[in-house]
């Protein structure tokens, strides 16, 4: 007797937050928490990291310290 295709279903989302953490593992990332205040921000806007920021988007602001990290890590290793 043959059996039916199962459909793929979506992932779940403690699926999904596992594969990202075992990229993040591979890649050998480190996720941290950080507590930002006006002074931090005006940092990463001299940096050029930042341009523009709403309180409400983690995203801009995650990827403007990335850019800044990587810019100082270049200085330090070059």
């Amino acid at each position: 007797m043959k059996t039916k295709a199962k459909a793929h279903l979506a992932p779940t989302a403690a699926a999904q937050r596992m594969r990202e953490h075992r990229a993040r593992q591979a890649k050998g990332a480190t996720r941290i928490a950080i507590d930002l205040d006006g002074n931090d921000v005006d940092w990463l806007r001299s940096q050029g990291a930042l341009r523009e920021w709403d309180e409400g988007d983690a995203r801009a602001l995650e990827q403007a310290l990335k850019l800044a990290l990587q810019k100082l890590h270049r200085k330090v290793t070059a």
